[in-house]
């Protein structure tokens, strides 16, 4: 059976003349600790203090107190507990003697082997974090360098595990190259006994970014003579590997009666990221922007401008507009890898814009049929008709109220109301053939208002139908250009028949 002999390098220990022990002076603690200081990686100082706060130890409180030095496994408390009582028994009040202590042999047969084991290595473009255990508290530390011929030399960078002495080890290492292999030793030491585990691995390349642009319009036409603020061309722009910063953009516009437009602009989610600028036909020009663009997103770029010529003229109907986006010249950056991108790398031609004028136009309400009434009867709805503006709203300031024959013998008290605000205009006691009301409502583009029409019936109202009639001539202005539009043509209402 293997053993260890603990020699005790104590020549005289002095005991007081008194009928207690004394406290073990530093001296004597010292000296005994260094025979507890077989016990490996437990340094000495550790029990100084400790042990000389003692007086008259027993054999139960020395248990007690080298249970605290067990701290280094593989050396049974039994080993230390006579020594230590030996100091601390009672002696006769004579002359202090002299003491010598027999050297104590401690079987080592369990000690436990120091053993390592990596746990995860996870690593950034510039950064690694690396982590183990040890099945026994141990002193760790890390050797890490680019070659593995560095590695074991004098050179590689040192790093101390942060959980000091432990079973779980750990460092997080930052400021390393991109891209690069690594290798590095694990250390762990416990007393005598060292492990160690060597490895390498590379950090992360930076990525490169990747940006794509293309055409998100669509060939239409647009109801916006004289409009500002018009949105003429769409383009889709994705990102890819890292962030971009879009520094600037080139928009050139073709309008075929050749004016180019007035005050372009560039928007991005909903937001205006240059200032306006003139687009003389054909000519590309270069816009300050400074917007990011989020890697792994698709964002749109939309252009604005007015529908007028340089010269500040409304484009007349029939104009077409093409925007496009020119080549970029180093016009945008990587954000992680600082390198310089063309945005967009060839020229994207946008879709063909044509300008029509806006228009107001007249439909009879679905949702009120055909009617019969009775001679006398009040207030009757005889008419129900929806005005619709395309392309820009109307300030509607005309409705003209006509009859498909003369109805003046059977009707008075002509009178318009708006359905969702009252009446507008005033009351026509007498009914003509043409009978118009200045008004004044905004008609919303795209976004129809419903009017109903009501009449008084005498009460000798000969039996018959009775048709009322938007007229041609029911007109408003454009709220955008200030442009005259009317609904054009007459649009014949229901038939209310008189019984």
């Amino acid at each position: 059976m293997k053993t260890i002999t603990i020699i005790l390098a104590v020549s005289f220990f002095v005991t007081p003349s008194i009928s207690f022990a004394a406290a073990l002076t530093s001296q004597q603690s010292s000296s005994l600790i260094a025979v507890v200081q077989s016990s490996p990686g437990t340094p000495a100082s550790a029990f100084v203090s400790l042990i000389t706060a003692f007086s008259n130890i027993t054999v139960n409180q020395a248990a007690s107190l080298i249970t605290v030095v067990q701290a280094a496994p593989g050396v049974p408390a039994s080993a230390f507990v006579n020594l230590l009582t030996s100091f601390t028994v009672d002696t006769p009040s004579t002359s202090a003697t002299n003491q010598a202590v027999t050297p104590t042999e401690v079987s080592s047969s369990n000690s436990t082997k120091l053993s390592l084991s990596l746990g995860q290595v996870t690593v950034t473009t510039n950064s690694v974090h690396l982590s183990w255990t040890t099945n026994l508290p141990a002193t760790s530390k890390v050797f890490l360098s680019k070659t593995a011929q560095e590695t074991n030399a004098t050179s590689p960078q040192v790093i101390t595990s942060v959980a000091g002495i432990s079973t779980q080890g750990f460092v997080d290492i930052p400021d390393l190259s991109s891209n690069t292999m690594y290798s590095y030793t694990l250390e762990a030491i416990y007393g005598s006994q060292v492990q160690k585990i060597s490895g390498t691995f590379t950090t992360n390349s930076i990525p490169v970014a990747t940006v794509s642009v293309s055409n998100a319009g669509s060939s239409t036409s647009i109801n916006s003579v004289g409009a500002s603020n018009v949105r003429l061309a769409s383009f889709k722009i994705s990102v890819t590997g890292e962030d971009v910063i879009v520094t600037n953009l080139n928009i050139s516009a073709v309008t075929s009666n050749g004016a180019g437009l007035k005050n372009g602009s560039i928007w991005i989610g909903g937001g205006m990221v240059s200032s306006r600028k003139d687009l003389p036909n054909g000519e590309d020009v270069n816009f300050t922007s400074n917007f990011v663009l989020k890697a792994g997103t698709e964002s749109t770029i939309d252009i604005d401008a007015d529908v007028k010529g340089t010269n500040n003229i409304d484009l007349p109907n029939g104009t077409t507009i093409t925007i496009s986006l020119g080549v970029g010249s180093q016009n945008a950056q990587g954000q992680s890898s600082l390198k310089s991108i063309n945005v967009p790398s060839s020229g994207i031609i946008g879709s063909t814009v044509t300008i029509a004028a806006p228009t107001v136009t007249v439909a009879k309400y679905s949702g009120y049929g055909n009617q019969t009434i009775s001679a006398g009867s009040q207030h009757v709805k005889i008419g129900s008709f929806m005005l619709s503006a395309q392309g820009d709203g109307v300030n509607l300031n005309t409705i003209d109220i006509g009859f498909l024959s003369d109805v003046s013998s059977k009707l008075f008290n002509l009178v318009i109301w708006d359905s969702s605000t009252g009446q507008i205009g005033t009351t026509k006691a007498t009914i003509a053939a043409t009978n118009q009301y200045s008004v004044n409502v905004t008609i919303p583009s795209y976004s129809p208002k419903t009017f109903n029409i009501y009449a008084d019936v005498r009460a000798d109202a000969s039996p018959g139908p009775i048709t009322a009639i938007v007229k041609s001539d029911t007109s408003g202005t454009t709220v955008s250009g200030g442009n005259g539009v009317s609904v054009g043509s007459d649009v014949p209402l229901q038939t209310i028949t008189i019984q």
